[in-house]
């Protein structure tokens, strides 16, 4: 009789005299014949992921509005927490989405922002990214394209190795068709700028280099370097270097938040330290306009300028209009913004 063993020895394969095979399973010394019942069926493998439809419009020029639309229930589509929605929800703020003008959708992997959205949800830490998945499947149905939040970015920073489990929850045919940010205005005292530098580097090496990175910051905040200055800081402190040097460069897109202009507030851009004045003195900046600049001028590419987020807090909290953000929006494009997240011109 021939037998083969197991490399863990657990099991015994024994190819008896009369040509029987048969399989046995040894535990505490004794060896016990394993009975067709107690095989375990074959398992299929899984189906296929189906790949991504391609959205399309130029990924690049972002036009969404991820908090100033209202659903059939009344409340603020934070469109960010889309996946903690019901079904049919999420197809309704989709399709609001698109009836509104939208060719790209901002989702995130954690949702929740109260008191509208009370709960939150960590997808990932939840071991519920099948259905983050899902959601992200029915904005690329609906041919969209996705701006997906990875962080929260207010809590400690999670470290790369999180970061890149996380990516390695999400077929990579994914990559292409989305906009990956690390997380919502992590340079502010929650992460420093070592930590974001890291994050970011760590990110184009799991999406490759085809896949579109975007930078977004709190309010006014044009640049990652640090300020006050970290001891650590890769570009020490300095606003131009940050995008020239490390991780400065992965950037495809630049994800303004504006200081939040009040509804009725005057566009006045030459009022110091006003919304306005910040936001066109960050717009002369990175599109090199005359008698500004140029923080770009000789780099290899430079990053697309988005109008993302202006009146967002005050539509959630009840204290805006989406007619505001679309004014608020359309005077952005006056002073050369390319894109919009929150409010289209």
């Amino acid at each position: 009789m021939d037998k083969l063993l197991s490399p863990n020895g657990r099991y015994e394969l024994d190819l008896t005299n009369s040509g029987q095979l048969l399989l046995y399973r040894r535990a505490d010394g004794t060896v016990r014949e394993i009975a067709p019942a107690d095989l375990s069926p074959p398992v299929e493998a899984p189906a296929p992921v189906p790949p991504p439809i391609p959205s399309p419009v130029d990924p690049r020029i972002v036009r969404a509005n991820f908090c100033n639309l209202r659903d059939s229930t009344g409340r603020a589509i934070f469109s960010s927490c889309l996946a903690a929605q019901t079904p049919a929800m999420q197809d309704e703020w989709i399709a609001r989405e698109q009836a509104a003008g939208g060719t790209h959708y901002v989702l995130s992997i954690q949702a929740g922002y109260a008191p509208v959205y009370p709960e939150e949800i960590n997808f990932h830490t939840a071991g519920r990214m099948p259905e983050w998945l899902t959601a992200l499947n029915r904005v690329l149905a609906a041919r969209l394209v996705p701006v997906v939040v990875l962080d929260p970015g207010n809590p400690p920073f999670p470290g790369t190795s999180y970061l890149r489990s996380l990516i390695s929850e999400i077929p990579v045919s994914y990559y292409d068709r989305c906009i990956w940010v690390c997380g919502w205005e992590c340079v502010k005292g929650a992460w420093s700028s070592l930590q974001f530098n890291a994050a970011n580097l760590a990110l184009r090496d799991e999406v490759g280099p085809r896949a579109l990175l975007a930078c977004h910051l709190s309010p006014g905040r044009a640049s990652f370097a640090s300020h006050p200055l970290e001891a650590d800081d890769p570009w020490q402190g300095h606003e131009l270097a940050a995008w020239r040097k490390e991780c400065g460069p992965q950037f495809d897109l630049f994800l303004y938040q504006s200081l939040p202009p009040a509804e009725g507030a005057p566009f006045d851009v030459t009022a110091p330290d006003s919304w306005g004045e910040r936001a066109k003195e960050v717009a002369d900046r990175f599109l090199g306009l005359p008698g500004a600049p140029d923080w770009f001028a000789g780099a290899v590419s430079r990053p697309t300028l988005i109008w993302f987020e202006g009146t967002a807090t005050t539509f959630i909290r009840g204290q805006s209009t989406s007619a505001w953000a679309r004014e608020v929006a359309r005077y952005a494009k006056t002073l050369g913004f390319q894109g919009f997240g929150n409010g289209l011109p």
